[in-house]
């Protein structure tokens, strides 16, 4: 859990983290660095939205989370720097 932006990192990345990389023929280390990736945004997020997504009667792991694990996903599937950034766009959308 990440107290400041209250939110469940693994519970999204994790699965996805496993689905890609198998499917995909990473190594550990690509789907590791892919993880940490989707960590780092989705807690990023998570921390700017402070709570207010919790007053707002929903739940951030699973609305912060898409924008981690878009990323990850992304970087496993070897998207370029301009794909990502339009994966973020989907993930708000």
């Amino acid at each position: 859990t990440h107290p400041s932006g209250v939110m469940h990192c693994s519970a999204s990345a994790v699965p996805t983290m496993f689905a890609m990389a198998h499917s995909r023929g990473k190594s550990g280390r690509e789907a590791l660095g892919a993880y940490l990736m989707a960590i780092e945004a989705g807690t990023r997020v998570a921390k700017t939205a402070r709570a207010g997504v919790h007053r707002a009667g929903f739940h951030t792991t699973p609305i912060m989370g898409t924008f981690g694990c878009a990323l990850l996903a992304g970087k496993l599937a070897d998207l370029s720097t301009e794909q990502l950034a339009e994966a973020q766009g989907l993930a708000l959308a």
